[in-house]
Parts: structure tokens; C-alpha cells; sequence
């Protein structure tokens, strides 16, 4: 009996991604006691690069014993009932866990004293011909081929300044021997597409072959008088031709030579169809140009070249000629660098009908349009613009942090594993910080960090090729954490329980030496306008209390006869029993341009005393 999980990357990915320079697809447990052979067949789904109708990796079943990751013998095969789904089938006795990994197609050959070709299943172009003597005893061979494409230069050179002069590149072609010397030199093809002006002319030139072919011109009959005149004018203008290319040569012959701009740089190039190519190996991390080999051009789109020692991994690069030697394995780097990157946007999206619903998804560039459909059909309409195209590799674990007003409500502690043959996407709830916080704005505010985890070798050695069936030793790794982008998110205040109105406490003025009182204030208030605020500074009232008035009212807590009367009684409750109010408040009217204000507190100055002596 066996129990089958399926997960959709966690943090035990992180352990056994890195067993081999695979990608992982899916993980399933098994716990099986079993005395003969269970064979398992696991469902893959994933797409696999492919190049004219050949994929370029296969699947691979691994199974963990002791604490490591063991290759099994695995294959492919298709079930009658389940024609669109390809199975990876591997056999065993009892396990724990097993995963499927997709890895780049390996070619195995065993080669003797007689010689052999070795030849990629992936490309057939791609071969090595070992002659009669080169190896002592029998050597078994490993090879891989990582494909690299057209369109895949073009977009490098694209990104990259370096890669400027980079014409084409052939695939990068990985080998594993046991013997560190070859006693003759081994032959080796790849293929490498042409320079594209080349390409161009000839295929312009085959074009014009084939339309001359369909639409033949008939020569037309001629007199001998007109033959004998026709050959005259053929010879005469051959003559003069020749006379004007002596002329032309003695006028140049000391003006120096032209030169022509190659991508911001100057070279003495006589055509665009020159190109220099260039055998580049790796050791350890570093491409480096290999020396003294003769790359031939068999085809337009075939090269040729002899090895005299092994190289673990090398690819061929055709550059332009301006491109100096020390360059060449700079621009080698680039291309390494590029293929092992996936270019990706990360989409934050919120739900429209609860916000604090939130999904941060990290997908290709080439599905990002598709995401967005998706989620804007679960409701997810909500949300930033997806971020600038990012590179991350396959297995590197996402985490996502928070800055500003807005954090996770589940967990702090977000995180998930990028593969890009899987969901690499999170749910989560948003929710303020604190809500006392921003409450000069209509929302919360804040920002979502998005980081990548990933591990890098720190040395590297050479090994032998081992069964199959073993592990490669470990490698020492270092971890590093860089920062990928950051999205604004804002989430409504409706979810957070209003503070209840404040409630003012009555303010009554008892005044009985001047007319100066609370039914004053408001008669003067419903009369000014928008010079309440140069009476405010002439009656000394403070720029912060005036900040604060108007606050209120941009808010919607007053409306504007309420403004200039609290302006009013701010400096009316502050000034002394002493001082004359009706000459304060007069004289600050009439500066203010508001003599008739100005007059009409005087006449009720003056009825008020009337009244105030014959009482």
C-alpha cells in the first residue's frame, strides 16, 4: 500500500534541489515494503525545451536513502488511458520519499582502444570522433548539451553591453571523461548558426537564383553587323572602366584607410561578413578562449575543430572582428550566466471585493498577461502594476517582507520556491500595523519587499563520472539573500472601527464691559471671507492654530463660517479682561479691508454704552 503527497514546493526543496543542477517538478512520498520490484509511474506535466522536434532534457525519478538523494533508472512511457500525459517510470524495493527532477538529456558511451564517435541524441551535428589510439583502455563519457537559440542571443545582447559584438553562439556542450590525455587529437562538430549579413546575401542570392530559374530570359537574335557592334562597345567600356579604377587608386593611394562604427566602436572592417570565432572552455566558473585550435567551417551552419586534451565544458562564439581575444571570455560569462536566469514579474493583486485579500504570484514573462486574466477572473482586480522583468533561477526560495503601515496578518514569515513549471505563488491577508497611524490619509499605506534565497557554489573539483545509480559528492555552498523589487499596497480604513465624533464643550462668553461676545464673534464670522486669515495675524492668532483650523476644515469637520468663528473665539478666550477688544478687533478689520465690519462694531460699541450709562 502506498500514500502518495504531492507538494507544491516547500522548504524541504531547498534541501534537495541542489543534489544535481536540476529543476524540480514534483514530490511525492511513498512508504513501501515490497519483496520483489514495485515499478512507479508518476505523472509529469511540465513542458520540456525543444529544438526542431528534439527535447533538449529528460525526467529523472530520484529516491532518498541515508539522507541522500540517489538517481534511479527511470524512462518515459505513455499509458492507453492517459495518451496526454507522459509517466516517469522507475523501479523499486522500499523508500521513504521520491521526486522527479527535469535535467538536461544525458548521452553515455563506452569507448575503447579502437576509437568511436560519441554522438548528442539531442542534435545529431553535435559529435566527437575519437580515433584509433587516442585512449588508453576503455573510458566511459558522459555528454550534455544546453541549446542556445537565436532569439535567445538576440535578447542577450539586448541586456547585456558586453555581448555587443556577439554574432551567433554555438550550444554549450558539457563532457565528463575518465582519461586526462588524449594520445592523438579528437575531432569535433558543433553547430553554429552563420554571421547574419551572410546569412542574408545568400539567402538574397538564392532567392533571386530561384526567380531567375522560374521566369528564364531568351537571349535575343542578332545580325553579325549588330554582334561586331555590340562586342566594340563591351571593349570600350571595359577600357574606360579600367582607366577610372588607375585614376581612383593613384588619387587614394595616400588618404588613410575608412573605417566603419561597429556598436560604438571603431574598426578597420572591410565587410560585415567578417567574423572571428572563438573556442572557449570553462574552468570552474571562469570561460577562458583555448589556444592554438584551427576552427574550420565544413557548412554554413557547421564547424569543425580538433581537441588534443579534454575539456569538461566548452561552446564556440562568433563575434565581429572589432572584438578583442580578452573580451571573448567576459562575453562567455554573459551567455553562461544568461541561460542558467529566468526572466519573471511579480504580480501583487488584491481582491475587489475584500482588499485585505491579497496574492503575490512570480511568474514567467512570457505567462504574465495570462496571470493577470486569471486572477482577474477569481476577483483579483486590485493591486500595484506587475514589477519590471526580474532574473532569478530555477529554485531560488521567494520571500516576501513588509515596510510601512502593512503587514500579514497569518504569519511573518512568508516564503516559497520559484519553478517555473509550477504555481510560485502566496495568499495572504493584509492589515494595518497600527491604526493610529496615517490618519491624515483615506487609507493604510505601505510596501511589499519581495526577495530571492539562493545558494552558489563557493569550489568546485574535478570527479570522474560515476554510476548512475550514485551520488556526486557534495559541493560547499554559500547562501546569499538579494532584494527583487518592492510594490506599493493600500488597504481601506472601513475595517477599522471609526473613533466617535468628538463632542465640543459649550463655550459661552460672559462679557458686560464691551459688546465683545459669543453672538459678535458669529455675526463677524457669517460676514468675512476668505481675509479671515489676515485678521487672524493681525489679531495675533498662531500659524499652528490657523494649520490646525483649516486642517478641520479640508477634513469635513467644519464648514467655513465655523472656521472663522473658531478663529474668532481662539482669540477672544485668550486675551485679558483689560485689553479693548473692540479697538483690537476694529482696528484688524479695517487693515484687513473690512472697514464696514469695522465701523459696525463701533456703533454697537456705542449703543452698548448708551445703554450701559442709563441703565
Amino acid at each position: 500500500m502506498a500514500t502518495v503527497r504531492q507538494y507544491d514546493g516547500d522548504n524541504a526543496i531547498e534541501r534537495w534541489r541542489h543534489c544535481d543542477d536540476t529543476t524540480a517538478t514534483v514530490r511525492y512520498d511513498y512508504r513501501i515494503v515490497a519483496p520483489d520490484p514495485i515499478a512507479l509511474y508518476i505523472p509529469v506535466h511540465a513542458g520540456k525545451q525543444s529544438f526542431h522536434g528534439h527535447t533538449a532534457r529528460e525526467y529523472i525519478v530520484k529516491a532518498e536513502k541515508g539522507g541522500k538523494w540517489v538517481c534511479l533508472e527511470t524512462r518515459e512511457e505513455t499509458l492507453e488511458n492517459y495518451k496526454d500525459v507522459k509517466f516517469a517510470v522507475a523501479e523499486v524495493n522500499s523508500l521513504e520519499r521520491v521526486a522527479v527532477f527535469s535535467r538536461l538529456k544525458r548521452d553515455y558511451s563506452t569507448i575503447s582502444k579502437k576509437g568511436g564517435k560519441v554522438t548528442s541524441s539531442f542534435d545529431q551535428r553535435i559529435c566527437m570522433t575519437i580515433p584509433k589510439g587516442c585512449i588508453t583502455g576503455k573510458d566511459h563519457i558522459m555528454m550534455e548539451v544546453l541549446p542556445l537559440d537565436s532569439s535567445s542571443v538576440t535578447d542577450l545582447k539586448s541586456r547585456s553591453t558586453k555581448c555587443k559584438g556577439l554574432l551567433s553562439s554555438s550550444p554549450i556542450v558539457h563532457m565528463q571523461f575518465e582519461s586526462t590525455a588524449f594520445e592523438t587529437p579528437v575531432t569535433v562538430t558543433v553547430p553554429c548558426p552563420p554571421n547574419p549579413i551572410k546569412a542574408k546575401k545568400l539567402a538574397a542570392m538564392r532567392k533571386a537564383k530561384e526567380e531567375k530559374m522560374k521566369n528564364p530570359t531568351r537571349a535575343p537574335i542578332l545580325l553579325p553587323h549588330e554582334i561586331e557592334a555590340l562586342e566594340k562597345e563591351k571593349q570600350k567600356s571595359k577600357l574606360q572602366k579600367m582607366q577610372e579604377q588607375i585614376a581612383a587608386a593613384e588619387n587614394q593611394k595616400d588618404e588613410p584607410k575608412p573605417t566603419k562604427w561597429y556598436m560604438g566602436d571603431y574598426a578597420m572592417n572591410e565587410d560585415d561578413e567578417n567574423d572571428n570565432l572563438y573556442l572557449i572552455s570553462c574552468h570552474g566558473n571562469k570561460w577562458t578562449p583555448v589556444e592554438n585550435v584551427n576552427i574550420m567551417q565544413v557548412k554554413l551552419d557547421l564547424l569543425q575543430f580538433d581537441l588534443d586534451r579534454p575539456l569538461e565544458k566548452f561552446m564556440v562564439l562568433r563575434t565581429k572582428t572589432n572584438v578583442k581575444e580578452e573580451e571573448v571570455g567576459s562575453m562567455a560569462n554573459e551567455v553562461s550566466s544568461f541561460l542558467s536566469q529566468k526572466f519573471v514579474q511579480v504580480i501583487l493583486k488584491q481582491k475587489s471585493n475584500d482588499p485585505l485579500d491579497t496574492v503575490l504570484s512570480v511568474v514567467p514573462t512570457s505567462r504574465t498577461e495570462k496571470t493577470l486574466k486569471k486572477l482577474s477572473q477569481e476577483g483579483y482586480d486590485d493591486g500595484p502594476e506587475p514589477s519590471q522583468a526580474l532574473s532569478i533561477n530555477e529554485g531560488d526560495v521567494i520571500e516576501v517582507g513588509f515596510r510601512g503601515n502593512i503587514k500579514s496578518r497569518d504569519s511573518e514569515d512568508i516564503q516559497f520556491v520559484y519553478n517555473s513549471n509550477m504555481d510560485s505563488e502566496t495568499e495572504f491577508h493584509a492589515c494595518e500595523v497600527d491604526k493610529y497611524l496615517q490618519r491624515n490619509f483615506p487609507v493604510y499605506r505601505g510596501v511589499v519587499e519581495v526577495y530571492r534565497n539562493y545558494k552558489v557554489k563557493t569550489a568546485t573539483t574535478r570527479r570522474k563520472r560515476r554510476d548512475s545509480n550514485e551520488e556526486n559528492e557534495e559541493q560547499p555552498y554559500e547562501n546569499k539573500r538579494d532584494k527583487l523589487c518592492e510594490l506599493a499596497i493600500n488597504i481601506p480604513k472601513y475595517h477599522v472601527e471609526q473613533n466617535s465624533a468628538v463632542i465640543r464643550a459649550p463655550v459661552t462668553i460672559h462679557n458686560t464691559s464691551d459688546p465683545v461676545n459669543d453672538e459678535l464673534c458669529r455675526f463677524v464670522a457669517e460676514e468675512l471671507g476668505e481675509e479671515w486669515k489676515m485678521v487672524a495675524g493681525y489679531l495675533n492668532v498662531s500659524k499652528p492654530r490657523v494649520q490646525a483650523i483649516l486642517r478641520n476644515l479640508q477634513n469635513g469637520d467644519c464648514n467655513d463660517c465655523d472656521a472663522r468663528y473658531d478663529m474668532l473665539m481662539t482669540w477672544l478666550k485668550k486675551t485679558p479682561k483689560a485689553v479693548d477688544k473692540v479697538s483690537c478687533l476694529s482696528n484688524a478689520l479695517l487693515k484687513s479691508g473690512r472697514g464696514d465690519l469695522a465701523e459696525e462694531i463701533r456703533s454697537r460699541d456705542r449703543e452698548f454704552r448708551e445703554n450701559h450709562v442709563t441703565n
